[in-house]
């Protein structure tokens, strides 16, 4: 499991950007295919009647589906190297991943990038469910005392 620990060890920072009126069209298209609208939120505001953007905010996305798991994105929460939200949803699911080798025969298969993980499996054992279940309980405590606006859960 040596391939998680770059994605533990990174903590976003907080950028800024200037925006202006006509960025979206001079935004160049590899730039704006690029964006995961899942784990990016725009924040707009309303100015004379035009809506204006105010700025974008990260966060984690958690999808759970009946044979994957997909975590995106990063929480945002804190400066690099103080995201405790961040830490603490990777260390939830590296925790996942090391106990489904360790305590069951299900076979999985993991992809992992900077911001993303992704977890497949078919059939799991009744282990393998308690362990997703677990997962899912502790990630949802997560969301639920720092808000959905660092976790989401699709």
């Amino acid at each position: 499991m040596v391939f998680l620990y770059s994605f533990l060890r990174w903590v976003p920072t907080k950028q800024y950007y200037t925006v202006t009126k006509d960025a979206d069209t001079l935004a160049p298209k590899w730039l704006t295919t690029r964006i995961n609208y899942y784990s990016i939120k725009f924040v707009y505001r309303i100015e004379d009647g035009i809506s204006k953007l105010k700025g974008v905010i990260y966060l984690i996305v958690v999808k759970v589906r009946e044979n994957s798991l997909t975590i995106d994105g990063h929480a945002g929460y804190a400066e690099k190297g103080k995201d405790i939200v961040c830490a603490a949803v990777s260390a939830l699911a590296q925790g996942l991943i090391r106990s489904l080798c360790a305590f069951t025969e299900n076979e999985i298969s993991v992809e992992v990038e900077d911001g993303h993980i992704k977890l497949e499996y078919e059939n799991l054992s009744e282990r393998g469910q308690l362990l997703m279940d677990s997962f899912f309980i502790a990630v949802s405590d997560i969301q639920e005392s720092y808000g959905e606006e660092y976790v989401q859960i699709h």
